[in-house]
């Protein structure tokens, strides 16, 4: 009779706790949001991303001209041309290009808007990729301990020891040549920043109260490192991977600049760098506007990255 009552009882207060967690994190969510939309390099940061992305996601039609195909107007095919706006008297027989044309006579403003569509993913792409990779290396290497940590940290160390971009290229040039090579290259140089950043605080984590608990019930050492310490681990991870963003772009479009990410004529800001640096005193629009869009995500990345930065660290957040 009273197993029967506790059952009755026990019944409907599971749903009550579970909705009375989920209650809690959407909250806690909803102030964290608020808390990074207060800051205003994350305001100033958004908005210069929002810009970025949606000009990106608009390019069917925000730009007159296929990127890639040449422009046979009145002007001569195959040569840079000057822009030519009809509103500040260009000629009406002439086609319209705000930026001018390339060596290509391809429309420069359409194959910056449409570079956009590869340019901007490619850093939370490459983040994304080497946080999931340092995440696990660091968690294990950190709750393990022992051989284990030793063996994972020397092999980050040796990473390390290399200037970041050196190793990509040489990754590269083993890999072959492309974007995925270039992305993947990327990846590879950024995992021990956030491998070492996961062990350290793995370490701080697994000394606390909760975990001992967990561990004093009896749970597995593989759920206690999952439900436990991973996620009261992350918000390091959250802020060092926004301020890492603009690095990767950087690191890829490097890349790109060298020849060994994306290859024309594909449109991407640092291969269309790149591909006209040559150009960058008789026609410095070519370089101009790709790098003035790269820096703009770059800065935008930084911006978004202070901002997290500031409402996600207590010692900052008083």
């Amino acid at each position: 009779m009273s197993s029967g009552t506790q059952t009755a009882g026990t019944g409907p207060a599971a749903p009550v706790a579970e909705s009375t967690a989920g209650s809690a994190r959407s909250a806690r969510l909803r102030a964290t949001l608020k808390n990074i939309l207060a800051q205003r390099s994350a305001q100033i940061g958004l908005i210069i991303l929002t810009i970025l992305i949606a000009s990106a996601i608009l390019a069917p039609v925000i730009a007159p001209y296929d990127p890639l195909d040449p422009l046979n107007g009145p002007g001569e095919p195959g040569r840079r041309a000057e822009p030519c706006i009809h509103l500040l008297g260009c000629p009406e027989d002439q086609m319209q290009t705000y930026l001018g044309t390339d060596g290509n006579s391809r429309d420069i403003f359409s194959r910056v808007i449409w570079g956009g569509r590869l340019s901007i993913p490619l850093g939370p792409m490459v983040v994304g990729f080497a946080i999931i990779i340092g995440a696990i290396i660091g968690a294990v290497a950190g709750f393990a301990g022992g051989m284990t940590d030793n063996v994972l940290m020397r092999l980050m160390d040796i990473v390390l020891s290399f200037p970041a971009l050196i190793l990509a290229i040489a990754i590269v040039t083993v890999l072959g040549i492309g974007l995925i090579n270039s992305v993947a290259a990327v990846v590879i140089v950024s995992i021990p920043l956030y491998a070492r950043l996961t062990r350290s605080a793995v370490l701080s984590t697994r000394e606390n109260d909760y975990v001992t608990a967990s561990r004093a019930l009896g749970e597995s050492s593989t759920g206690i490192l999952r439900r436990r310490i991973i996620p009261n681990s992350t918000t390091p991870l959250i802020v060092a991977g926004s301020l890492g963003i603009a690095t990767a772009v950087l690191e890829v479009a490097a890349l790109s600049f060298l020849g060994l990410g994306v290859q024309p004529p594909e449109p991407e800001w640092g291969s269309m760098i790149g591909e006209n640096f040559n150009s960058i005193f008789n026609f410095p629009i070519l370089v101009i506007a790709p790098a003035f869009m790269l820096t703009m995500l770059v800065l935008g990345f930084n911006l978004l990255g202070d901002g997290l930065r500031d409402a996600l660290d207590p010692r900052l957040n008083r």
